[in-house]
């Protein structure tokens, strides 16, 4: 035991004996620039300082090409097709946003799908070596050589889509991750779908009370499959073409016979506003047989009450009685028999009462002047050229057609309209004389609610709807 506490005062008496004068020189001190890279590496980033980083980028002042810039044109529009370019980038630029029939509509993933794909991204190794110190913090917090800023999909998607609201989130269907934390987006790294729209046709017109021009532009979707062949339409039916060796998609029959049966069409309504270019809505043909087509049409109008009559829906009329309206012996159903009651009829305020004191204003409906009739006995005629009498009869047409005076109206009562019109549409069974068809019938939001069965007969060489059954879900 003492051997052991003598062992250990004398090691402790050694080292006491070593003063600072006995440490070898030698020894080097710790590089003081590996010192302050472990510093910056313990240090610590939020949001703010992501943002600064990137504040130091600029954002881009093209944005990815589409086949619009290609020589010679863009191949994807059908022959004699003429279109501004601003709208055919709109175009290629919302991608497959699916249908939507207002911008508050639009699927949120889509509107930031749209706008990545139109960004270039920011490449690590495509930076200037200084820019890239600056930055490699924010490459090291999201683990990758790629991003995009989220405040440059912002941008992107308010020049595409105009007032849009989008909330930033990680696109699972496309792989693209959004790092919060980062503020960015890193791409998937793997090859994406090649979408063109083919564009069939492009109607222009002006839109009503305003300055502004709409662009009406029909067209099919096309995905590119390594240049072997193209997924055509929604169904993605294949066509096999061997572009390295010039064929063509365009000329294959296969081709033209897919644009030929209608199918898989959508509409997207591009408006220019102030000399900006805007998408407002996209939405998806119906698919009915050349044959029918005037007769569904029809069919539509006398559902939504609209009887083939063009109106201005922002100037309406209403109706002045001398007696009052709706009472024991007044017949809401026979309205227009009802004429002989009205005694003044001129485009009033409703609630204009002091001058047109003494009369009963009818509240319960408003009328619209047609532009392209003049006489109810005009516009039975016209539907007759597609709708037997006893159809028109069976819908609302005398309650909501109205003649006075040289001059006919439509009537717009106080209740919801629209809730229900028919869509795609099947021949089951035909003859020389009789046809049967089914129709798929849509509530609002192009929900399927039930099927109409639609029978017509050729009458003097015409087909005619002679009845009509819809049957619900």
């Amino acid at each position: 035991m003492f051997k052991k506490l003598f062992a250990v005062l004398f090691t402790l008496l050694v080292l006491c004996s070593c003063g600072a004068a006995d440490v070898p020189e030698n020894i080097p001190e710790e590089d003081s620039s590996i010192a302050e890279e472990q510093q910056e590496a313990k240090q610590e980033f939020n949001q703010m300082d992501y943002k600064n980083m990137q504040n130091l980028l600029e954002y881009p002042e093209e944005l990815n090409s589409t086949p619009c810039g290609y020589e010679g044109g863009n191949p994807y529009k059908a022959e004699g097709v003429e279109i501004p370019a601003e709208v055919e980038e709109i175009l290629f630029r919302i991608r497959r946003t699916g249908e939507f029939s207002t911008i508050s509509h639009i699927d949120n993933e889509k509107v930031l799908y749209a706008a990545l794909m139109a960004l270039p991204m920011v490449s690590k190794y495509d930076l200037e070596p200084e820019l890239q110190k600056e930055l490699e913090p924010l490459f090291e917090e999201i683990g990758d050589d790629c991003f995009y800023p989220v405040e440059w999909v912002g941008k992107t998607a308010l020049k595409i889509f105009g007032a849009v609201r989008y909330n930033h989130e990680t696109l699972e269907e496309y792989g693209f991750v959004y790092h919060k934390e980062a503020m960015v987006y890193t791409p998937p790294h793997k090859q994406m779908e090649s979408v063109f729209p083919y564009i069939l046709s492009v109607t222009e017109s002006e839109i009503r009370g305003t300055d502004w021009t709409a662009y009406d532009v029909e067209f099919i979707y096309l995905t590119a499959n390594n240049l072997s062949g193209y997924e055509i339409g929604d169904s993605g039916e294949f066509i096999e073409c061997d572009s390295e060796n010039g064929e063509n998609i365009f000329d294959k029959p296969e081709f033209k016979e897919f644009i030929e049966s209608g199918k898989d069409r959508y509409t997207a309504r591009i408006v220019k506003q102030d000399g900006k270019y805007n998408v407002a809505k996209v939405e998806k043909n119906m698919t009915i047989p050349e044959v029918v087509a005037k007769h569904i049409e029809i069919l539509n109008e006398l559902k939504l009450e609209t009887f083939g009559m063009d109106v201005d829906w922002d100037n309406y009329y209403v109706r002045l009685y001398n007696e009052k309206p709706y009472g024991k012996d007044f017949d809401y159903t026979a309205l227009p028999d009802a004429l002989e009651n009205a005694s003044v009829f001129r485009g009033v305020s409703v609630n204009n009462e002091t001058k047109y004191k003494g009369y009963y204003i009818d509240t319960a409906a408003e009328a619209y002047l047609a532009d392209n009739f003049t006489s109810r006995e005009e516009v039975f005629d016209y539907l007759c050229q597609w709708i037997a009498p006893n159809v028109i009869e069976e819908s609302s047409f005398g309650s909501h057609v109205m003649e006075f005076d040289g001059k006919v109206y439509l009537l717009r009562h106080s209740r919801g309209y629209g809730t229900v019109y028919y869509g795609d549409t099947v021949i089951t069974e035909q003859t020389e004389t009789e046809m049967t068809a089914e129709t798929i019938m849509y509530q609002i939001g192009n929900e399927e609610c039930g099927i109409m069965e639609v029978k017509f007969e050729k009458i003097d060489g015409r087909w005619i709807v002679v009845s009509i059954e819809e049957n619900y879900y």
